[in-house]
């Protein structure tokens, strides 16, 4: 999830950046924006960081064990 925000505020930085080359956004607006965008960025980056890229959460493997649980008893239910 922190990756795919990386990548989403890295495109929004890109697409900013040429509204502003392309005179769409005045300077003050795209400097407010790039500052704000760039907070996010950091911010995204100590997550990441801290939390390595642990893909599996104790929360999201109880719930992988749930399923599979219940998996192995669905024919019984069914």
């Amino acid at each position: 999830m922190l990756n795919k925000r990386r990548s989403e505020l890295i495109n929004i930085q890109d697409r900013l950046l040429n509204a502003f080359l392309g005179g769409t956004i005045e300077e003050s607006v795209y400097t407010a924006k790039s500052n704000d965008l760039r907070n996010q960025l950091e911010e995204v980056e100590r997550n990441l960081e801290e939390n390595g890229d642990n893909r599996i959460s104790k929360e999201n493997g109880r719930l992988a064990l749930t399923v599979f649980d219940f998996s192995q008893n669905l024919g019984g239910i069914w």
